[in-house]
């Protein structure tokens, strides 16, 4: 089920009210504030269902000037109301897409089965980079970075702010970690990972590791049996999965860089029929040796073998007479 922004109705007594009507600007405003924040989360909710719902689109096309029309983007002079407000969540997500882009490598350390080569020896590096809003699904913004050197981000970026970090506090300042880092309050994004954490453990974010890779392990599978179709460009060391579709008309024609630009040109052509149809969201790019390709990446934890079946199909079906 779409969401319908006409669904999330807010009663006439709370509809017109605004933001100074409810807590914590005005003591007596718990009814109103319960009422406003119980429309938030039914579209949430709705959002939720629809976005696991395989037969919803991934996203309803627009192009940006008729975004425009639908969204009001206006910053206003004056707050709006309650109601307002619940329309513009409802909206907002309507209109988005239903995916998760997503990268790479780090969470892999996480999988016993995987880990090894991929990132053998990162543990002779002087310092490492990993985002677990990645591959690891953590909400954004989640980023860590990790040096050998003990003391090395405070030595770098103490300023010893006494407004912010005083040296007199009754606990250890030690556990003042925000003078570490340059944008000092970040560190709290790390709250997201741990709490996750708690909730898989090793044991679950090594499944979701291994599932991951074994599903683009899947598509690689599909894709080799599928050589008139398809042709794959390498062979993937994470869930980056790289490879140009073929449509009727170039099947026949051995593959060479006269062929390859062809299918670069056709690449973008088949993305804008994605986007139109609303049924799949792939990637592409070119790189220093070769035109536009797809980059089909699998991060989510709710993407199945079939999903992985559709997609192949779909862009045959997209795609076949271009």
């Amino acid at each position: 089920m779409a969401i319908n922004t006409s669904n999330y109705k807010l009663s006439q007594a709370v509809a017109d009210l605004k933001y100074t009507d409810i807590l914590p600007f005005k003591d007596d405003g718990f009814s109103a504030t319960k009422e406003f924040l119980e429309r938030i989360v039914d579209i949430l909710l709705d959002y939720i269902r629809a976005e696991n719902d395989r037969n919803e689109k991934l996203l309803e096309f627009h192009h940006p000037e008729e975004m425009k029309k639908i969204l009001d983007l206006k910053v206003p002079e004056k707050g709006l109301t309650l109601q307002q407000l619940v329309h513009d969540c409802a909206t907002s997500l309507k209109y988005q897409v239903k995916t998760v882009k997503a990268a790479w490598g780090g969470g892999l350390l996480l999988s016993k089965k995987y880990r090894h080569p991929r990132l053998s020896g990162i543990e002779r590096a002087h310092s490492v980079t990993w985002n677990p809003h990645k591959l690891m699904g953590a909400l954004l913004q989640c980023s860590t970075i990790h040096f050998k050197e003990d003391g090395l981000l405070m030595s770098c970026n103490q300023m010893s702010a006494d407004y912010l970090f005083m040296q007199d506090k009754l606990y250890d300042v030690k556990y003042d970690t925000g003078d570490k880092v340059i944008q000092c309050g970040r560190h709290n994004d790390i709250f997201k990972l741990w709490l996750q954490w708690r909730a898989k453990g090793d044991e679950g974010f090594e499944q979701l590791m291994d599932q991951l890779m074994e599903l683009t392990e899947y598509l690689v599978k599909r894709i080799k049996e599928n050589p008139d179709k398809f042709y794959l460009i390498m062979e993937p060391e994470c869930v980056n999965v790289c490879f140009w579709y073929i449509p009727k008309r170039l099947r026949k024609m051995p593959h060479s860089p006269a062929r390859e630009q062809e299918l670069g040109k056709l690449t973008p052509i088949l993305k804008g029929r994605m986007m139109q149809t609303g049924t799949l969201m792939v990637g592409y790019q070119p790189d220093d040796l070769r035109p536009n390709y797809f980059r089909n990446i699998i991060s989510s934890a709710a993407v199945r073998e079939i999903d992985v079946d559709f997609l192949l199909e779909e862009m045959e079906r997209l795609g076949h007479d271009l």
